[in-house]
């Protein structure tokens, strides 16, 4: 039997409940995943400033040896995949109020144990997401049985679209201790609903196939997910089975950018988008089309006119109140009023005519949308 094999044959083993007292296993930027910490020694992490407002364990300041005050203590030994190096898993902390603590051989032992069922998890999870993967890229593409998935069963399904919002003043940073967080903290939840739940990982986008019948609450389910970052869901309706996945992938992908382009950290349903559900029926070059053809210079893909878009938003926005939209974008009234003269240059004249201002507003929200990073066709990437 390979590697894969006799991994995948082992009987599943909660990491929670391989811990011994005093101890904590954190992922490899700190963030906990397990812990069997009395009141206490919860107390004593937190009073040494050793866990952050969010939970995350501060590791870094451990790396230099054990923290002693008087009895109490606070040591933690890296989990390495294999005998080298070579991939850090995570940390495992031996906390004490007291003196008392397990003995360095018993933490070590621990530590190795722990180590080889994540590593053993780790080959599990890739081999089977390679498998996922390959099955996700078939469904979506058309009509497939629910076999490639692992399944004997086709029922009505709804498809999750999950992804971290992007940090550090909008820009999108790549996090890949955070996505495979995110990853890990939904396999979990989607545990306890139990098969045939299924998590396809396309490393910036997580998939989450469920049947209709396993979610009593999609908000339920998403608030059981807490990694100390912020991420976005979009939900797609319910479709029949396994043959409409695809509709449901572009569904949910939809309703995830809407979401996040609406500020993201949010939890967005494609029934409920309103005019961005009729969008989303339309081809992307369609659409980008038709908001050319609508805003004319607008639409250029340059600072100034981005600029000169948020303007015409906000006068839509304040049934073209002019100083208004001068306010709420810190401009100068006649900077406005200028800006006005030139819509109407281009546009023809807005203030006065409602079907026109439908046109441009729906103009506007296209160019917003289809620029969303997740607005793409789901791809196997």
């Amino acid at each position: 039997m390979d590697r894969e094999a006799a991994v995948s044959a082992r009987p599943a083993v909660r990491l929670d409940d391989m811990l011994i007292a005093g101890t904590v296993l954190t992922a490899p930027d700190g963030q906990m995943r397990a812990a069997d910490l009395s009141l206490d020694e919860h107390v004593l992490l937190e009073e040494r400033d050793l866990v952050d407002p969010a939970g995350r364990v501060r590791v870094e300041r451990l790396d230099a040896g054990p923290l002693r005050w008087g009895p109490a203590s606070v040591t933690s030994l890296p989990l390495f995949t294999g005998a080298g190096s070579e991939c850090l898993l995570g940390w495992l902390l031996s906390v004490s109020v007291d003196g008392l603590t397990p003995s360095p051989a018993t933490v070590r032992a621990l530590a190795g144990t722990l180590a080889e069922v994540m590593a053993d998890r780790r080959v599990t999870v890739a081999a089977d997401n390679e498998t996922l993967r390959a099955a996700w890229a078939q469904l979506c593409a058309g009509p497939g049985d629910a076999s490639l998935l692992g399944w004997d069963v086709d029922q009505p399904l709804i498809v999750l679209a999950v992804a971290l919002d992007p940090v550090h003043g909008g820009r999108r940073q790549p996090d890949l201790v955070a996505r495979e967080r995110l990853a890990e903290a939904w396999r979990s939840e989607l545990d306890h609903c139990g098969a045939p739940a299924r998590l396809i990982d396309l490393d910036e986008l997580l998939m989450a196939v469920l049947p209709v019948s396993l979610v009593p609450s999609v908000d339920e389910l998403v608030a059981g997910v807490a990694i100390g970052r912020p991420f976005s869901v979009g939900v797609s309706r319910v479709v029949a089975g396994v043959g409409d996945l695809g509709e449901a992938a572009r569904e949910a992908e939809r309703a995830l950018a809407v979401g996040r382009d609406r500020g993201g950290a949010v939890t967005t349903y494609f029934q409920r988008l309103g005019v961005d559900r009729l969008l989303a029926l339309v081809p992307a070059s369609d659409a980008a089309a038709y908001a050319s053809d609508m805003l004319g210079p607008l639409a250029a893909d340059t600072s100034e006119a981005a600029d000169l878009r948020r303007t015409l938003q906000l006068l839509l926005d304040t049934d073209w109140n002019i100083a208004e939209a001068a306010r709420l974008q810190y401009l100068h009234y006649m900077t406005v009023r200028f800006r006005v003269t030139k819509f109407e240059r281009w546009l023809g004249p807005l203030a006065d005519d409602p079907a026109r201002r439908l046109d441009v507003a729906v103009a506007l929200r296209i160019l917003g949308a289809w620029t969303s990073p997740t607005s793409s066709p789901t791809s196997v990437r």
